[in-house]
């Protein structure tokens, strides 16, 4: 059986991979309505996976890495 940690990751992984299909599919897609469908499904998608994160950061299962964040003028 697997561990919530495991599965929790998991699930994280995927939306992460999804996300990036969106992207890709958003930046080449022609017709505008269905542009606009997928960027609705990829907001979805991301609140769900913030959502997630925050659990899996809550309960310890998410190791954050140090980021130095620059923000350029």
């Amino acid at each position: 059986m697997l561990q919530e940690k495991t599965m929790v990751n998991d699930a994280l992984s995927g939306m992460k991979s999804s996300l990036t299909i969106y992207a890709n599919a958003i930046s080449e897609c022609q017709n505008a309505e269905l542009r606009s469908v997928i960027q609705q499904i990829r907001n979805s998608d991301e609140a769900s996976q913030y959502e997630l994160f925050k659990l899996a950061q809550a309960k310890g299962f998410y190791e954050e890495e140090g980021l130095d964040v620059t923000i350029l003028p």
